[in-house]
């Protein structure tokens, strides 16, 4: 797996910090609490993080894990 790999642009979060790597990503999905984790939008942005984080992801691939990361952290009103 690749984490280090960078997005497009920082994601910037309301309360000040930048992802800017899948790896960022990734930290903040495991700090929500497990019952939060098993809802089905923040499992689908896990499962296209790892899809972008293979040695074979393309940049589609990041922008697809991209989309769906914004798409929970607004509903987690973290953007």
């Amino acid at each position: 797996m690749t984490w280090i790999r960078k997005f497009p642009a920082p994601i910037r979060l309301n309360d000040g910090r930048a992802l800017e790597t899948l790896g960022d990503a990734r930290a903040v999905i495991l700090r929500f609490p497990e019952r939060r984790r098993d809802n089905i939008e923040w499992q689908n942005a896990a499962k296209l993080l790892v899809q972008a984080a293979k040695g074979s992801a393309t940049g589609a691939d990041i922008s697809r894990a991209v989309s769906q990361l914004k798409i929970v952290l607004r509903a987690e009103e973290l953007l």
